[in-house]
């Protein structure tokens, strides 16, 4: 559902006439940012996107985040866009002035990730602070985000003040044990329409810190990757309107939908991608744009290392060990790694695992979860983060995330059932109702918002909520029975024993 207050088409054109007289304007523009339920969170594969609390910086270099806290958010009003950040350390330097750096979102908006075409970034280096709108005019097309927009088409002046452009406040998170903060800019709606970004103008976003005022090279959203070559992708978000809302699936925009296995930015039949964005019989898709080819000969995938490198006449029956990459078979076979890194060594390249740090996690899962994707254990418990408990309840994290494979939020309430206190929203702790199955209904208790509804825990053949011990009558007529029957049911159980 878009915001109210989105503007519609005609308001849009009007803008962009207006908007070419203010462009080189530079002022601190007043804007009302929204109240915190009113940010839209940036999502990944359907998922608020989050972020690592290991892979930044210090001095407010760090973003982090989960699915329940979210490390990006946008807004707008239909007169400001919004951006925000949430940081793991405070990014001021003094009550009005940040640190050093560069905190914001490069904008991808031709679905052609080999390059970015806008960025917005809060720029602390000089004086005074800026909020710098640049566009990437000669890119390198490397998917690097630590491109350059060369062209800055607006430099505006940072204002905390109040009905000022920027702020910094409390985020209510501690990630790493201490107080976590959110970054907030605006920049007038009209300054976008003038760069060419309309109300149906699809956004991939690429949100981050840096040490410039026109790229991105700290800490990138939702992958452990260093910002360089090829990390552009890794780190965009799934397609937004400049609303927020989701921008939907279009097959041939060269991005990757959560409903696509591959996306080549074409629609033709017959080249490994098929009109429907399907993988077809007899090839390999990688890459974004995908890039497709036969699945054949000694080597499928390209990266030098053959699929029976040992010789022994059966393809991956000698998987290669980590970084070893002559006399074994490739240990992705399907998925270009020249490195054949294999981190937790369960001879799966880390290229086509789901699991790289083999701590009981998928990557995506510990995304969601907040902790490290290439750390066993993340906290340093001696507890690998499959095994760790979250959030306290007694039920490991693998449990509450169907193994490690899935991120469920089974009460909806926006935290996921691995950092939720009651998974099933029945005012009942996990940690009371733990991982038995009172009603026999193959259900966890602690999944279960009815979990004795039915149980027969003597199994005597009457419901526990029939018998007369542990509610008597009472607990007996609540659930529906006359006293004449409760009084039967009395005696039947005195003659059976």
């Amino acid at each position: 559902m878009r915001q109210a207050g989105w503007l519609d088409q005609g308001r849009w054109s009007s803008l962009a006439a207006g908007a070419l007289l203010v462009l080189h304007g530079g002022g601190a523009a007043a804007a009302a940012f929204p109240a915190d339920g009113a940010w839209i969170p940036l999502t990944q594969g359907g998922t608020p996107a989050g972020d690592v609390a290991t892979d930044g910086a210090t001095n407010g270099r760090e973003v982090v985040g989960s699915a329940a806290e979210p490390a990006a958010y946008i807004y707008n009003d239909g007169t400001d866009f919004f951006a925000r950040l949430r940081l793991d350390s405070d990014p001021r330097q003094g009550p009005t002035e940040l640190r050093p750096f560069a905190w914001g979102l490069l904008i991808d908006t031709d679905g052609n990730l080999a390059a970015y075409e806008y960025s917005l970034i809060v720029y602390g280096v000089g004086s005074p602070d800026t909020i710098e709108f640049g566009q990437n005019t000669s890119p390198s097309n490397t998917g690097d985000p630590a491109d350059p927009a060369e062209t800055t088409l607006q430099s505006y002046i940072w204002s905390s003040a109040a009905g000022g452009n920027g702020r910094v406040m409390d985020a209510a998170s501690s990630f790493n044990g201490d107080a976590d903060y959110f970054l907030d800019a605006a920049v007038p709606l009209a300054d976008l329409v003038a760069a060419g970004i309309s109300a149906t103008t699809p956004l991939v976003i690429i949100a981050g810190t840096s040490t410039s005022g026109n790229a991105l090279s700290i800490d990138l959203v939702g992958t452990t990757t260093a910002p360089g070559p090829g990390s552009l992708p890794l780190a965009a978000t799934d397609p937004v309107l400049p609303d927020g809302s989701p921008a939907g699936t279009i097959c041939g925009d060269g991005l990757l939908a959560a409903s696509e296995a591959c996306d080549d930015h074409n629609t033709a039949p017959a080249d490994g991608c098929s009109p429907a964005c399907v993988v077809e019989a007899g090839w390999i898709c990688t890459g974004l744009p995908s890039v497709c080819r036969p699945i054949s000969g000694p080597d499928p995938d390209g990266d030098g290392v053959l699929s029976d490198g040992d010789g022994s006449g059966v393809a991956g029956d000698q998987p290669c060990a980590n970084a070893v990459t002559t006399g074994c078979d490739d240990n992705c076979p399907l998925v270009a790694n020249a490195d054949q890194g294999d981190q937790d060594g369960d001879l799966q390249g880390d290229a086509c695992d789901a699991d790289v740090d083999g701590d009981g996690l998928d990557d995506l899962v510990e995304i969601a979860l907040g902790t490290s994707p290439v750390l066993p254990d993340t906290d340093g418990d001696g507890i690998a983060d499959g095994a760790d408990d979250a959030d306290g309840d007694g039920i490991p994290n693998s449990r509450e995330t169907v193994g490690g494979t899935s991120a469920p939020d089974t009460d909806g309430d926006g935290s996921i059932d691995a950092l939720d206190d009651d998974s099933d929203g029945d005012g009942v702790p996990d940690a009371v109702e733990g991982e038995g199955d009172a009603d026999g209904d193959s259900i966890p208790d602690f999944l279960d918002p009815d979990p004795s509804a039915n149980a027969d825990r003597d199994g005597d053949g009457f419901a526990d909520n029939l018998r007369l011990g542990g509610g008597g009558l009472a607990t007996c007529t609540a659930a529906g029975a006359s006293p004449v029957l409760v009084l039967l049911l009395s005696l039947c159980r005195r003659r059976r024993r």
